[in-house]
Formats: structure tokens, C-alpha cells, sequence
């Protein structure tokens, strides 16, 4: 098989790298030379980069900060086009300098947003070997086909055929008055023309020309020509999958998000490279989320619930002042105020919980009626799963305590990895009964 594209020559490609929320980086220059292009011109493609994010994750401002001393970046993380082969890698603040942060990061972006925990095994299994981002995730995507090549995605699809052999049950005047190729007949049929296996071919569509391992390609432009072009058009909003092909839904909404045009998807046009961000903030207040409700149970947890903290009377109208905490959780001694917090430098380490955060809590904490909160933190020096919560600080105010916390991420990506993450988060909470069982 010869293949006429094969996306971009690795050794003519350059990633640039920078650590979400950490120092400047004096990369300007390089750029100007990889691009061939002006200083002034290569700074503000990065700035235009910036502002493609900032629209894609709805942010207040460009995540892509450029000053005298260099670049930095904050609130993204993952790997964006710059120009024709050239990448920005965003580590993000919570991940070591080894290459597993992509897995991680891929790994995170999906469950956080479809919930899926089988996907462990697979970013695990396709992170056997070097991986850029787009051949990573076309790694993930034929391993996740590849497990239900024994239940093909099929539905069954109604058709019209002509015959002279009797397929269904025919119409009285139909068999009159023939065709001259036999008999108009409707017949249903189990096809893979269907908008599941469209939305998944479109998604390789998208992957195929940004991928730079030849076997990955390979895999895929097989499997594209072994299942056909489908005339049924791809999903536009997301859908569940019918109970029989649910052990699919993984590879739809992976493909989903590559056809979506979100930070997810390849980039457009010439740029042989591969875009994938996520918002960090909001990915793990997500993780936090999920790992609460299957460390202590969905019963146990509030999420994002009003909570009464007075009223504003002005004039003949009056409203009501409610709080909203990321988590509240029911445990042996009462109620626990959770919230999630995604600050902090790699250069400054944790500079204490700051006078807004302890004054909000302590606002949560009366609208609750409860003496105890916590606040989460990612950990900065890329502690992984499984480490023993850190314990960063302990304010005493005149209604209760605020704990902050610092739970390591790395490694949740690979197997068992997010089990470990849940254990660590339901120490961090003080609930260890429960975090054994976790």
C-alpha cells in the first residue's frame, strides 16, 4: 500500500515547550528562525494562538502571555499549532518533564467530560512507544476499535430492492405489475452505513493527516477501506450509542471530538500538526468532582448546590444571597465544604491560602452550617497518584477549620491510576474507611 500523505517530516518539525503557569520562556527568537519569518511576525502568530484558545475555552484573556523577559502560558495545557511544522507544548503545572503528562492529559480530557474509566487501559497500551499527541490518540482510537472487532457497528437500516425472488412480504399489485428487474421490495438489512460509524470515520478522516507513525496510518487508512465510505452523515451533536453497541461509545466520542471543531480537533489548514488543549481549571474542578461522587458516593455528595447566606433588600425588591461550593459531603460527623482550587507557581510553590479564598469559605461554611472545609490543590511538584496527600496549610477561624490540601496527579493515565487518585482524595477529605474501599 502506498500512501500519498503521511503528514509532516518529523525531523523538519519542532515542538516549543513551556510549563502552564511557570517562568518565561525566551523563545521568540528560535521561532523567528524555525518559521522564517520575523521576531515581530513570529510573536504575533503566538499571540494569535493565544487568542484561538482564549475563544475555544471561553477564557477572560489570552492564556499566551508575552513580555520582555519571554512566553508564558496559564489556564491551558496540551499541544497547539504555531505554523507549518512547528507546535507549542503547554506542560501542565501539575505533571513531571517526562513524556507521560500527554497520556495524562488525553486521559483527563475524556473522563472528565464522558466519564470513561475502560479508557485507562487503552491510553496505558498505546503509550508503549514515542508518541506524538496526534499518534497517541489515533493509537487510542484503533485500540479502542479493536477491541469489538467481534461486534461489528451495525444497525439495521430499511432498503428497497428489486428481485424475482420473493425477500419479504409483497405488495398484491406490486407483483401485477413488475419492474423489469423484478419486483419492488422492502427489506431491512444490518449495514455500517449508520451515523455511528460515520462520525467515527470522519474523525479518522480529520486524524489521518496529522499522524506521523507510518503503522498507525496504515492501521487506520485499512480500516476506513475495509468499512467503507458511509453516505449517512456524521453525528452534529453528541448522542448516546443504543444499549447493544454501548462498549462503542468510547471510540464515537473520541471521534465526536475530533469532528467537533473544539480544542479537541485537529487544526485547520495548512498546519501538519495537531491541536489539543484542555482548560486546566475546569478539568479538574471536573476530576475532583467525579472522584468525590465514586470515592464517597453519589448520595453523599452535592455539587454546585445553592446554599442560603442571607437576603439583599433594595427599595420594594428583595433577593435572595445564595453560595455555591464546588462539593459539599454528608460523613459520620456532619457536613464537609469542599472546593476546588487550581492555584500556584512551580518558581513560588503554595503562597498560602490567599484572604479572598478564606473569606469565600467562610461564607460556604456559614450557608452550610458546618465547622470544617478543605481546599484541593494539584500538586507542584508532580507528585504522582498514589502519594500521600500534603498537607499545606490549616487556618483556624472563629466558626471552624480550612485545610488546603495538595493531591498528586501524574500517572492517572495509567492502570489503576485513577483508583489510586480517588484513594488519595478521600484521605485528603478525611474519610480513610472509605478510602481503603475506594
Amino acid at each position: 500500500m502506498t500512501l500519498t500523505s503521511m503528514g509532516p517530516d518529523p525531523s523538519a518539525s519542532r515542538s516549543f515547550a513551556l510549563v502552564e503557569y511557570g517562568p518565561p520562556v525566551a523563545l521568540i527568537g528560535d521561532l523567528a528562525a524555525h518559521l522564517g519569518v520575523s521576531p515581530a511576525d513570529a510573536e504575533q502568530q503566538l499571540r494569535k494562538v493565544g487568542e484561538r484558545l482564549q475563544a475555544q475555552h471561553s477564557l477572560a484573556a489570552n492564556p499566551i502571555e508575552i513580555n520582555a523577559n519571554g512566553v508564558s502560558a496559564k489556564r491551558v495545557a496540551g499541544t497547539v499549532a504555531i505554523g507549518r511544522d512547528a507546535e507549542l507544548e503547554i506542560r501542565p503545572k501539575f505533571a513531571a518533564s517526562s513524556d507521560e503528562w500527554q497520556e495524562d492529559l488525553l486521559f483527563l480530557a475524556l473522563f472528565t467530560v464522558y466519564g470513561h474509566v475502560d479508557l485507562i487501559r487503552t491510553v496505558s497500551a498505546a503509550t508503549t512507544s514515542q508518541n506524538t499527541m496526534a499518534d497517541l490518540v489515533g493509537r487510542i482510537l484503533l485500540g479502542l476499535i479493536g477491541q469489538n472487532s467481534r461486534r461489528l457497528l451495525k444497525t439495521r437500516r430499511a432498503s428497497t430492492v428489486l428481485s424475482w425472488e420473493p425477500l419479504s412480504e409483497l405488495d398484491p399489485e406490486a407483483m401485477l405489475n413488475p419492474e423489469d428487474d423484478g419486483w419492488p421490495q422492502r427489506i431491512y438489512q444490518m449495514s455500517v452505513d449508520n451515523e455511528w460509524w460515520a462520525t467515527i470515520h470522519e474523525g479518522i478522516q480529520a486524524l489521518l493527516p496529522h499522524l506521523r507513525d507510518p503503522s498507525i496510518t496504515c492501521g487506520l487508512t485499512d480500516l476506513v477501506a475495509r468499512w467503507g465510505r458511509p453516505r449517512t452523515r456524521p453525528s452534529v451533536v453528541w448522542k448516546t450509542l443504543p444499549p447493544r453497541l454501548s462498549t462503542w461509545q468510547p471510540a464515537y466520542d473520541l471521534a465526536f471530538e475530533l469532528t467537533r471543531g473544539a480544542s479537541t480537533a485537529p487544526s485547520l489548514g495548512p498546519f501538519a500538526t495537531f491541536g489539543f488543549t484542555v482548560d486546566t481549571w475546569r478539568t479538574w474542578e471536573a476530576l475532583l468532582e467525579r472522584a468525590l461522587i465514586m470515592a464517597v458516593g453519589a448520595n453523599r455528595v452535592m455539587l454546585q448546590t445553592g446554599h442560603s447566606f442571607g437576603m439583599a433588600v433594595k427599595g420594594s425588591k428583595s433577593s435572595a444571597l445564595d453560595v455555591y461550593p464546588d462539593a459539599v459531603v454528608a460523613d459520620d460527623n456532619g457536613l464537609l465544604v469542599i472546593d476546588a482550587k487550581y492555584k500556584g507557581r512551580h518558581e513560588r510553590g503554595f503562597e498560602g491560602i490567599s484572604a479572598q479564598d478564606r473569606y469565600e469559605m467562610l461564607a460556604f461554611m456559614h450557608a452550610v452550617g458546618t465547622n470544617r472545609a478543605v481546599l484541593l490543590y494539584p500538586s507542584l511538584v508532580a507528585a504522582v497518584a498514589d502519594a500521600t496527600p500534603e498537607e499545606l496549610e490549616v487556618s483556624t477561624i472563629p466558626i471552624g477549620t480550612i485545610r488546603a490540601v495538595a493531591l498528586g496527579i501524574r500517572g492517572i493515565g495509567k492502570p489503576a491510576g485513577l483508583y489510586k487518585f480517588i484513594r488519595s482524595v478521600a484521605v485528603a477529605v478525611g474519610l480513610p474507611a472509605l478510602a481503603s474501599a475506594a
